[in-house]
């Protein structure tokens, strides 16, 4: 089973880090194998406020 990792910071300071971040935990291939990420640059425009998402997106993953 992968754990959920919840990539987050103040968005446009640190946008750069969170993205090379997500991408070497996807293209790793030992962490690949075990975690999974979640940044909201790549969250797709919604109907729901990102105060809706937030919330939830945290509670679905293991570290944040």
């Amino acid at each position: 089973m992968k754990r959920r990792i919840f990539i987050s910071s103040v968005q446009r300071e640190f946008q750069k880090e969170r993205l090379a971040l997500a991408e070497y935990f996807r293209n790793d291939a030992l962490l690949s194998e075990f975690f999974e990420v979640f940044i909201f640059e790549e969250v797709a425009a919604l109907s729901l406020s990102p105060e809706q998402v937030f919330p939830k997106e945290v509670k679905d993953s293991d570290i944040y």
